[in-house]
């Protein structure tokens, strides 16, 4: 039976956005990094994005001060020069139109920057602990759920599972995880981008563009 769903105006769910491979920003992004210096048309080639996403994002990248104009033309953008200014690396900037950074997210790209950084085993509260900042806090709770939705999915082992606290009566200590070296489900290297929990427990990837995992229904 195929599910009727009813269309909601917005951003298309990550899986569809980055179907092909990378979303359109990140090959905008990663064809800036190449080319250095470049004006609109030779990025839309260079990123095989078309023309008017590739100007909304140079926009948005230019506010943010990512890159910068060096034609000294005041005509427009189809006649300017940019070079890049600021590489922070691999990662496509996640900018409003404005220029500000997005934070929706924040969260668990930086739970997933803690785990891929660890040099051993950890914990729920270590990693709300770690991947929390002054602007964003990362709740144990929050962290307990992915970590646990990551596990299914393939990517953490449980070297140690949950241990009564004598001191404590009912109470475990939290069980602690490691990051595998490959997906146990696909055999995948994991990547830089944080996998993405979405919509009925659908552990998404943006490194391989695919669905990991998804947890099956209960029959009723």
């Amino acid at each position: 039976m195929t599910e009727t769903r009813r269309k909601v105006p917005g951003r298309r769910p990550a899986h569809l956005e980055m179907s092909g491979g990378k979303p359109k920003r990140q090959r905008v992004w990663e064809a800036i990094r190449k080319l250095q210096e470049f004006n609109l048309i030779d990025c839309a080639h260079k990123a095989d994005v078309d023309m008017d996403t590739t100007k909304t994002y140079l926009q948005t990248l230019e506010r943010a001060g990512f890159i910068e104009d060096v034609s000294g033309k005041r005509g427009g953008h189809d006649e300017k020069r940019w070079q890049l200014a600021r590489d922070i690396g691999m990662e496509a900037p996640r900018l409003t139109k404005e220029g500000k950074p997005v934070t929706q997210g924040m969260g668990t790209t930086n739970m997933w920057r803690v785990m891929r950084l660890a040099k051993g085993d950890f914990d729920y509260l270590e990693i709300a602990r770690s991947a929390s900042t002054p602007e964003h806090q990362v709740k144990p709770e929050t962290a307990r759920s992915y970590l646990k939705a990551l596990h299914a999915a393939g990517y953490l082992d449980m070297v140690v599972p949950p241990q009564p606290k004598p001191a404590m009566k009912g109470g475990k200590s939290p069980a602690r995880w490691r990051l595998l070296p490959y997906n146990r489900i696909n055999s995948k290297k994991p990547g830089p981008r944080a996998p993405m929990i979405q919509r009925l427990k659908r552990v998404f990837d943006p490194n391989w563009a695919e669905v990991v995992f998804q947890e099956e229904a209960d029959d009723e």
